[in-house]
């Protein structure tokens, strides 16, 4: 129990979707092996009956939060919500960066099933700015981003649940789910959350440590940002998602997007 009370200590929720953060009292990455070694070998009814012990020792809201990532993540198919803005037909379909297989054939169908209908797909994926100058071999804007959430945000670090769920799969990239190059990304920059953060609450300031720490290492025991990153990771990015559905030009969309963003998107819409 105190193994895995250590892994899921700390939990960030990042597009609506449960991660076990690096913010652990092991020292070193062949701990973390270790630890995930051992999970690895229990029955999965084993590993679940545990996180359920570990989460009633949070805050009822944390943990109805974490109880409906945990339904995401094992759902054969997402629950779409459709809404009408004015003119147009809004179809929202909840994605999870982590899930059964059956899930993302479901995505991946229903993608189809609207884009011949004329819809325009609108996805969540954070992106670098574009720029013609080189990304420079220390990328401080990336340190900064993995600073405010705790980890690396991406497919590789969703892997890592597959250690405690060997029935889920990280989600797939976004033209195996049929998105095209007409379809839009409709999330900020990098460089636009780490900006919007330093707006809030100050510069991030990266020490010797943010820039010794392995970027491919779940690892991250440095100095931890203490301020509230859900204005910044949620709240902003809703802001966003919401103004350029208002703005498009098309009367069909369909939005992809992390299940937890989607009622505040909705909200923003319905305000005007």
């Amino acid at each position: 129990m105190s193994l895995f009370k250590k892994i899921i200590r700390k939990t960030l929720f990042i597009s609506g979707l449960l991660l076990p953060a690096a913010y652990l009292q092991a020292q070193t990455q062949s701990e973390i092996d270790a630890a995930l070694a051992s999970i690895k070998s229990m029955p999965p009814a084993q590993v679940e009956a545990m996180l359920k012990m570990a989460m009633n020792t949070m805050p009822a809201d944390k943990r109805g939060d974490m109880e409906d990532a945990l339904k995401l993540m094992k759902a054969s198919k997402p629950e779409t919500k459709t809404i009408q803005w004015k003119k147009k037909t809004i179809v929202f379909v909840p994605i999870a960066h982590a899930s059964t297989p059956e899930f993302y054939a479901s995505v991946k169908s229903i993608v189809s099933d609207y884009k011949a209908k004329g819809y325009t797909v609108f996805f969540e994926q954070l992106k670098r700015a574009e720029t013609n100058r080189p990304r420079p071999v220390t990328d401080t804007v990336s340190l900064k981003l993995r600073k405010l959430v705790g980890l690396e945000p991406s497919r590789q670090t969703y892997a890592v649940l597959k250690n405690f769920f060997p029935d889920i799969v990280p989600q797939p990239e976004y033209e195996a789910l049929g998105v095209t190059k007409s379809d839009l990304n409709a999330d900020v920059t990098v460089e636009q959350l780490v900006q919007h953060y330093e707006k809030l609450y100050g510069t991030i300031n990266l020490t010797a440590c943010d820039f010794d720490v392995n970027k491919t290492s779940l690892l991250y025991n440095c100095d931890k940002l203490n301020n509230d990153i859900e204005p910044v990771i949620l709240d902003y990015r809703n802001e966003n998602v919401a103004g350029l559905l208002k703005s498009s030009k098309t009367d069909k969309i369909l939005v992809i997007y992390g299940a937890k963003h989607v009622p505040g998107i909705i909200k923003l819409l319905s305000a005007g």
